[in-house]
């Protein structure tokens, strides 16, 4: 992974290995514990729901208790069996008594419970018989309505309907809406045949539902439902609606006394927990949004990603300040490596912070100090051997010269030209008075031109003033110092391999600045050479193994003592054209004195 990387760096690679392995138990350990608080805090939200469903439940199965016994009594109240009976009997003497007697038992059971809307005794043939509120069609047939039950046993069980329209009134704005109604069958207990006389129909405001389920908070936006045995609504918020898919998708789930389950509506999922009422066997139902459930699990998720940031910082803060700490006595030693590379030898490694880096430091010192010793050897050897190799070469430029000047003065002699002579010989003493009691090898340039000079006379006595120089200087040659000896060969090259025989000779030396360098160019007007014979002195004078070539070993000489000297970026540069002349450029760093 780290190649993968391309991270190099011991540093690096201990502060991210550091950091991805607590950054990875970080994230563990945030997913686990987020998964354990959702789920805690989720099992927490269904519990507390059930318990207010159960609370719910119990209030809403109270409240219909206390109407189903209300019911039962006033069902088996003596003065409506006995009414019931004359007008079975058509006895009409008692039936005005007995009518008033059964208005005050409804009317009384009205006032004993508050949330009673209004009662009806129906008779056997489904007519209205008494009631205690508004008129009742006398054509209107209970029996044939669909919200009436059927009762098919002789108990007097309670049977309550789902909501139904009050529309058997004549008229009244106080009966108009829907109610959930109760009914019971009236029917003398104390006789075995349990014939029933009439049925009992009791109205309820539905709307106390409501007020039985103010207390039962379902976060923010949850409610209530009720749904009777036939799967209609008995109770729902009036500012909720919902679609005919989600009440079939209730519906469908709803296939047991209890339970809970996820279903959606309007693209947003809801949770569902249902229970079913022992008293009425209406399914009481609570729709709380996920999202007000999953809202405080937002909130720890939110911290828990703030966590792990926080500490991911403080990880990555820590394994930089612990990588630091563990690299930093190796990169003092990388910095100490690279001063000795540069070539101090003097710098001591040893480091006692740890004990690896002490074994380490201490061996590395120990082998820097060899170094330092076979260096040194090595550089004494090679000083000896550039002192020798240069005095070789001075040595075999000397003689050469000196051979030539020596025949020149033959010549003279022959000649019997004695002043001439004399000249000469003046001038050779100075020539040898520069090149062998001289110890110093680097010379003004002025002392290197008045030798050359000096040169250039004895070799115009000896060719008859057959050629002519002039020296052309930019810069002030008693500023600057050059090698010994290095301009004379060139010129020396230039009078006898390259000044034609009918022409006469011409040789200009410049001296100027180039590039922080000081350039010494000789130019003459000689016959030059071929591209051919130019390559092959280049290469000779530029190839150390090359054996010496007595037409160009000055040049040769001349090239490897400045190299030596100055090192490979300075020496000789050649250029030259057939029947036009030869330059030869020399190249040395800018010394002054």
């Amino acid at each position: 992974m780290l190649r993968f990387l391309h991270i190099k760096s011991l540093k690096s690679n201990i502060m991210l290995c550091f950091s991805v392995i607590f950054i990875l138990v970080l994230c563990i350990i945030g997913v686990i514990g987020y998964s354990f608080f959702s789920k805690v805090l989720t099992n927490e939200i269904l519990s507390n729901t059930e318990k207010i469903i159960d609370q719910t439940s119990s209030n809403i199965d109270l409240y219909f208790g206390q109407i189903k016994n209300l019911t039962q009594i006033t069902a088996s109240n003596y003065n409506i069996i006995n009414a019931l009976k004359e007008d079975e009997n058509g006895q009409d003497s008692n039936l005005l008594f007995y009518n008033r007697r059964i208005s005050d038992v409804l009317q009384q059971t009205k006032k004993f419970n508050l949330r009673i809307k209004d009662l009806i005794i129906i008779r056997r043939d489904g007519t209205c018989y008494n009631y205690s509120n508004s008129c009742v069609k006398e054509d209107y047939n209970f029996f044939e309505q669909d919200w009436f039950p059927k009762f098919d046993d002789k108990f007097a069980k309670v049977c309550f309907t789902g909501i139904h329209q009050q529309d058997y009134y004549v008229l009244d704005t106080n009966c108009e809406g829907s109610v959930a109604s109760t009914v019971i069958p009236i029917m003398d207990y104390m006789d075995i045949s349990r014939q029933f006389f009439a049925m009992l129909l009791c109205n309820l405001n539905i709307n106390d539902v409501k007020e039985l389920t103010k207390g039962a908070e379902l976060g923010k936006t949850g409610f209530f439902l009720i749904i009777d045995k036939n799967n209609e609504l008995v109770y729902n918020p009036t500012y909720y609606v919902f679609d005919e898919d989600f009440k079939e998708n209730i519906l469908t789930n709803l296939n047991s006394d209890s339970g809970q389950f996820i279903s959606k509506h309007n693209k947003n999922h809801v949770l569902i927990v249902h229970k079913t009422s022992k008293i009425t066997g209406w399914k009481i139902i609570s729709i709380i949004p996920m999202k007000e459930i999953l809202n405080p699990l937002n909130n720890i998720k939110s911290f828990t990603f703030i966590l792990i940031i926080i500490c991911v910082i403080i990880v990555i803060i820590v394994s930089i300040l612990i990588s630091r700490r563990i690299t930093k006595p190796i990169s003092l030693l990388i910095d100490k490596m690279v001063d000795i590379g540069r070539g101090d030898f003097d710098i001591k490694l040893y480091d006692d912070s740890t004990i690896e880096m002490e074994m380490l430091s201490s061996n590395i010192d120990i082998m820097i100090e060899r170094i330092n010793r076979l260096n040194r050897d090595i550089y004494s050897y090679k000083m000896k051997s550039k002192e020798a190799e240069i005095k070789a070469l001075q040595s075999q430029i000397n003689p050469h010269f000196l051979y030539n000047t020596l025949q020149s003065v033959k010549a003279l002699a022959l000649f019997k030209k004695t002043n001439d002579i004399s000249k000469i010989v003046t001038l050779i003493g100075n020539m040898l008075r520069y090149a062998i009691y001289n110890s110093d090898e680097l010379v003004n340039i002025s002392s290197e031109i008045k030798h050359l000079s000096d040169y250039i006379k004895i070799q115009n006595y000896r060719y008859s003033n057959k050629f002519e120089y002039e020296v052309l200087a930019e810069i002030k040659l008693d500023q600057y110092k050059t090698l010994k000896l290095i301009l004379q060969p060139i010129v020396e090259n230039s009078i006898i391999h390259g000044l034609q025989e009918n022409i006469k000779g011409l040789i200009t030396i410049n001296i100027f600045l180039h590039d922080n360098n000081v350039h010494l160019r000789i130019d003459d007007n000689g016959k030059g050479m071929s591209s051919e014979e130019l390559q092959r002195i280049r290469s000779y004078i530029n190839d150390t193994s090359q054996k010496d070539k007595s037409n160009s070993i000055g040049l040769k000489n001349v090239n490897e003592r400045i190299k030596l000297k100055y090192g490979e970026l300075y020496g000789v540069e050649i250029d030259s054209k057939l029947d036009i002349g030869t330059r030869v450029t020399i190249i040395i760093p800018q010394i002054n004195s």
